[in-house]
């Protein structure tokens, strides 16, 4: 169900467990942890659109990877809050970021027809919002550039993303 981008994330995240000496088949529960929270969007997204869990998942990830949802809340995850406010700033950004790919995914799934594989139901979604897709990927493109992500800049791409899932 995930794609390859994040399954080789969940890799270097198991990694780095495995060198902190975390035995193999712990480290990899550990990694896998990080794709929990998106397992209830998968199912909620599945009720409302009356498609498969696993359908529904495959296009979850897809929006996920595409528009750079789980990138951002990478980047948000290792920002360093210097205190409690900012650890809830960055907290909320991170919520705010699965709520937006819920969203989108279920736009997606409303294009979803029997038969049609996920891929084909992203495009044709995207199709319909060309314009607006194009600004999102452009802003990851160009955060994706910067040396350094920090938390004004992923509250702008926050703001950008839910402008996208409300067009």
């Amino acid at each position: 169900m995930l794609p390859q981008r994040e399954s080789v994330r969940l890799q270097q995240r198991a990694s780095r467990w495995q060198a902190d000496g975390v035995p193999d088949g712990l480290a990899r529960h550990l990694a896998r942890l990080i794709v929990l929270p998106s397992a209830c969007d998968i199912v909620r997204a599945s009720e409302v659109s009356e498609v498969d869990t696993a359908t529904a998942g495959r296009l979850y990830f897809i929006v996920g990877e595409q528009l750079g949802f789980g990138w951002l809340r990478e980047q948000a995850e290792a920002l360093n809050a210097a205190g409690y406010w900012q650890r809830l700033a960055i907290s909320a950004v991170i919520e705010e970021l699965y709520a937006h790919q819920r969203e989108v995914t279920q736009q997606t799934l409303a294009a979803f027809t029997p038969g049609m594989a996920p891929e084909e139901a992203y495009e044709a979604w995207r199709g319909n919002k060309r314009p607006a897709v194009e600004r999102s990927r452009s802003l990851l493109t160009e955060l994706e550039a910067a040396t350094e992500i920090d938390l004004p800049m992923l509250a702008v791409a926050s703001r950008q993303l839910r402008a996208l899932a409300e067009s």
